[in-house]
């Protein structure tokens, strides 16, 4: 209808744009400093203010669907990526990276968050409201803590099991690399912790000199994440429930038309069938 303004975004919708920008911006501030350190600071630096940008980049691609992220991000991680790998032994790395950068700046200068149609009746941006959601909850410091954790019992070097450690790296790496991914590699990550946790052997564990309490500490790390998502999925699901709240149905005004009374021949006497 002309003269009708589009629908107004929900807040869970404005909190993840809020959350997609700021992740943007952190972008964009890791690039500066990459720039800035790969021209002046030694071969450590500038390695480690890549590794800062490829994270940065990352992260902004994990709360994008596949379908909205813009092919810049891709381009650019891959040529990070690269020069952390390759920096050491290349002389051209540094050339190759910069040169990516700048085919791919007048992109992100102009990078613009199109994702929500505001002209689309009725549509519901799940991605948006879990990670409104998620990112309001304890979880992401809860993974931080929890990989923490794993780092500080693998490295204090008191655990003479071999297959313990060997368990307790499996864990960590799967942290590592799918605790800030998407939001499916987040989900299921936290299941992967739960069913690890029923396969521990804690009382081995904490029977280690030195290791109790902070074995304690682990368990309940691990609890607290359960706990917080499955509070991160009833919260969803009520969010859900609203944004698919149907209006009632308005009767119409007019009288239901009636059906037209039969004509005599159409009626429901049968014809003598008998000779």
């Amino acid at each position: 209808m002309a003269g009708t303004e589009p629908p107004q975004r929900s807040e869970s919708v404005e909190k993840y744009y809020r959350f997609l920008n700021q992740k943007f911006a952190e972008f964009r501030l890791a690039l500066s400093n990459f720039l800035q350190v790969i021209s002046i600071d030694g071969q450590g630096k500038k390695i480690e203010s890549a590794k800062n940008l490829a994270s940065s980049l990352e992260t902004l691609r994990s709360v994008l669907s596949a379908r909205d992220q813009p092919p810049w991000i891709q381009s650019l991680l891959v040529r990070v990526n690269e020069y952390v790998q390759y920096a050491p032994h290349r002389g051209d790395a540094g050339r190759i990276v910069l040169e990516t950068i700048v085919s791919v700046s007048r992109e992100f200068e102009n990078q613009k968050w199109n994702i929500e149609d505001s002209n689309s009746i009725g549509t519901v941006q799940f991605a948006a409201i879990y990670e409104a959601v998620y990112v309001d909850s304890p979880i992401p410091k809860l993974f931080d803590a929890l990989i923490a954790q794993l780092e500080w019992i693998i490295d204090s070097g008191k655990i003479d099991s071999i297959n313990a450690i060997k368990q307790l790296e499996k864990l960590l790496a799967n942290l590592r690399k799918n605790s800030k991914a998407d939001i499916f590699s987040r989900e299921y990550v936290g299941r992967f912790v739960q069913i690890f946790s029923t396969k521990l052997c804690w009382k081995y564990l904490e029977s280690i000199p030195g290791l109790k309490q902070p074995i304690e500490a682990l368990r309940e790390t691990m609890t607290e994440l359960g706990i917080s998502f499955a509070h991160v999925g009833e919260e969803v699901m009520k969010r859900l429930a609203t944004a698919v709240e149907p209006e009632a149905p308005r009767l119409p005004q007019i009288d239901f038309p009636a059906l037209p009374a039969p004509k005599r021949e159409e009626s429901d006497v049968l014809p003598d069938t008998q000779p």
